[in-house]
């Protein structure tokens, strides 16, 4: 599994008929939001109304959002209490600080049946004191960082982040309060934009020579992105079948209400920002028993416009051929569907996130998120 910019050819195209890369027919089943689109929407922008303007340097629902998704890991793990120190940890490796923020009452917090979990390694290269090739703000990377972890860490509990600096290893084992289950610095790199080949290859040369022998699966993901896994049953399923197969997400963007309302004109509940003290709802094994909805309409009882209410919808794109994109359509289009997804506005389907045009997908409520239609 990986992340979408994995969707990019092999180097030697003769090689591609060895392997597969796959994604699933409905959106909401497997994707990932990326989080500093919402900043580089607002910069894009910010000339186009006073509000928008306004709002350029607001970055409080992607924060926001991190702390409806360290609940969420909170309630899928009741087992475990979380205890933010009042200090800064005095830790020196990442099991460390997993022993001081995270105390378990069971010898593990992870479901056991959920094997192909254990078996996974969920690799992230984090750059946040080099500008590198990204376009984000640097100390707008930490709030990226929280909000990517804890929605990995809600079914991964092997969540290694990969590093450049010793000044970014020390952020976080000893400030960012996240349990990572390690940081591997990798010094010497050539320039910045290394970082993401080098985790890839770090992460495959240690499973291959034992140090990571638990491991049969490596997800690698950016450290901007927030996962939505609804089926990891069925996935882990087809993996185990056809091993040279690679899983990708859907990506989606995150988008500022305020670019939505003012710029492309749709219509926004700016109030469906939902406090981060609202309880999730109840879970099974793999999280899922979230609210119902009638007609396209949102009728959670525990919140108007839950951030949880994705989980029970469906999004289903067309079965066809992508030769072309007439049926391409800007996200000012209403047939675009926008959903709140953990605090989140975001646009579903596939996405130009350059022209905002968008390959829609089917919003209805779902019977069942295993077949679209």
């Amino acid at each position: 599994m990986g992340s979408f910019i994995m969707m990019n050819g092999r180097a030697d195209p003769s090689k591609n008929r060895t392997g597969s890369i796959l994604q699933t027919l409905d959106v909401l089943d497997f994707s990932v939001i990326h989080l500093s689109a919402y900043e580089r929407l607002l910069l894009r922008w910010q000339k186009s109304s006073p509000e928008v303007k306004e709002d350029r340097n607001n970055l409080d629902p992607v924060h926001e959002s991190a702390e409806i998704l360290k609940k969420y890991y909170l309630t899928l793990h009741p087992e475990v209490s979380y205890h933010l120190p009042k200090t800064p940890l005095v830790a020196t490796t990442p099991d460390e600080v997993g022993k001081q923020l995270l105390k378990p009452t069971n010898k593990h917090p992870f479901p056991l049946d959920h094997d192909a979990h254990l078996r996974t390694v969920v690799v992230m290269p984090f750059l946040g004191s080099d500008m590198g090739a990204g376009h984000s703000k640097l100390a707008n990377r930490q709030a990226y960082l929280a909000a990517c972890f804890w929605s990995f860490f809600a079914q991964y509990p092997h969540v290694v982040a990969m590093v450049k600096s010793v000044k970014d290893r020390d952020y976080i084992l000893h400030q960012s309060n996240l349990p990572f289950w390690d940081v591997v610095l990798l010094e010497g790199l050539p320039k910045s934009a290394s970082l993401p080949v080098a985790t890839v290859q770090t992460t495959k040369a240690r499973i291959m020579n034992g140090t990571w022998s638990q491991f049969e699966f490596m997800f690698f993901t950016e450290s901007d992105q927030i996962l939505m896994m609804r089926i990891p049953d069925d996935i882990y399923a087809y993996l185990d079948l056809n091993r040279r197969h690679l899983m990708i997400p859907h990506r989606l963007m995150a988008y500022p209400a305020s670019v939505l309302k003012h710029f492309h004109k749709r219509t926004v509940d700016v109030t469906n920002f939902p406090s981060s003290t609202e309880t999730p709802p109840s879970s099974t094994a793999t999280g899922m028993t979230p609210p119902r909805i009638e007609e396209g309409v949102l009728t959670s009882t525990f919140h108007p416009r839950s951030p949880y209410d994705w989980m029970d919808m469906q999004c289903c794109l067309p079965r066809q051929h992508c030769t072309e994109r007439n049926d391409w359509r800007k996200v000012s289009n209403t047939s675009v569907p926008v959903v709140n997804i953990f605090g989140l506005q975001v646009p579903l389907g596939n996405s130009n996130f350059h022209s905002e045009m968008y390959r829609a997908c089917v919003l209805r409520e779902s019977t069942n998120h295993h077949e679209c239609p």
